[in-house]
Order: structure tokens, then C-alpha cells, then sequence
């Protein structure tokens, strides 16, 4: 299982605990409620796409995965969030495109009021501390948008090679029960 998945799913399954708290966010409606996570995945390198190297821009294919509350917070949920998530980048490296035709109207209807969805924003494959637009490599990397639509970044990390840097914003007394959250979820991870 890849970092991607597990950071994802680490804070995806936080999150949820966190706003479950607060009563906002995945709104105990029952079982049935479905959460929604998505992240968006780079087409460029695809050889059925054949962009040339010399491409520079855009090419990103949207990737949803939907749950219901209760099994992301369930006991087993940090497992079964990963393992969607995996199935969900296998879906896509086997059709890229599948989504293409409707992946903006899907997504604009998960933006609408009392969805729940959390968007992460980045990856840490795209380098941001490797980019050089000729005023040398940033010191530090931080995107600006986080605090709208629930978007959460990814990149890679510019001190430690393979490191990854997670952001999001949150108030200070929601930060301090996010971080609570992540590190009880983290805990599961590294003991089982």
C-alpha cells in the first residue's frame, strides 16, 4: 500500500471523526449516509494519452471514492478507506477516461449543500520542492485554498526524501482535536 493511500486515508477517516464531534459534517442520518473523498489524478505520463514531454499544464482526471459513514468510522474503517482508495487509483490506471464526460457535473453536485466531501489537493509526485522557474527551488511550499470545499494538500517534503507534507486549516481547538483524532488513527497503523 502506497503513502498516498494511507496519508489519505488517515485523514480522511479523521476528519469524518473530527466533524462527526461537531455534528456537521456527515450528519448522523444513519448508516446509509454516503461520505465522499476525492483526489485528482495526473494523465500526462499515460501512453494511450501520448502527450509529448514537452507538455506543461493540466491533464487530471477526477477520482471518487463514496462510503457510508459508518464503515469510514467504524472499527475496521481506516482499513476499508485504504482499501477503497486503492481500488479507486487500480479503477483509474485501468481507464484514465472513464469518468471523463461527467467528472465536472459529479463534481459540482457533491459541492452542493449537506454532501460530504473531502478533496485532496496535490500529490506528492508533481515535486513541488524539485520546481525551478529560475529564482531557484522554493524553501517552503503552501497552497492557499485550503479552507474552502474541504480541501486538504498533499506534496512531497523538502527536508526528507519520500516524506510528505499534509495542510489543511482548521480553528485552533479544531486543529488540536484533528491532530488527537489523526494520532489515536495513527497509532492503529503503525501497531497492528
Amino acid at each position: 500500500m502506497s503513502t498516498f493511500v494511507v496519508a489519505c486515508s488517515l485523514v480522511w477517516v479523521s476528519m469524518i471523526k473530527l466533524e462527526q464531534r461537531k455534528g456537521d459534517y456527515c450528519v448522523a442520518k444513519g448508516s446509509d449516509e454516503l461520505c465522499y473523498f476525492l483526489f485528482l489524478a495526473d494523465c500526462r505520463g499515460r501512453p494511450e494519452l501520448s502527450f509529448p514531454s514537452t507538455y506543461f499544464g493540466n491533464c487530471l482526471a477526477f477520482c471518487t471514492v463514496a462510503m457510508k459513514k459508518d464503515e469510514v468510522v467504524g472499527e475496521n474503517g481506516l482499513i476499508e478507506v485504504a482499501n477503497a482508495v486503492e481500488r479507486e487509483i487500480r479503477n483509474w490506471k485501468s481507464d484514465p477516461l472513464q469518468n471523463a464526460e461527467t467528472s465536472i457535473s459529479d463534481y459540482r453536485e457533491l459541492l452542493k449543500p449537506g454532501k460530504s466531501l473531502l478533496t485532496i489537493g496535490g500529490s506528492p509526485k508533481l515535486a513541488v520542492y524539485e520546481t525551478d522557474f529560475g529564482w531557484g527551488k522554493p524553501k517552503k511550499s503552501e497552497s492557499v485554498h485550503l479552507d474552502t470545499f474541504r480541501i486538504v494538500s498533499m506534496s512531497d517534503c523538502r527536508d526528507k526524501d519520500g516524506g510528505m507534507e499534509v495542510g489543511l486549516a482548521l480553528e485552533k481547538v479544531r486543529m488540536n482535536d484533528f491532530i488527537n483524532i489523526l494520532e489515536q488513527q495513527f497509532s492503529k497503523v503503525v501497531c497492528d
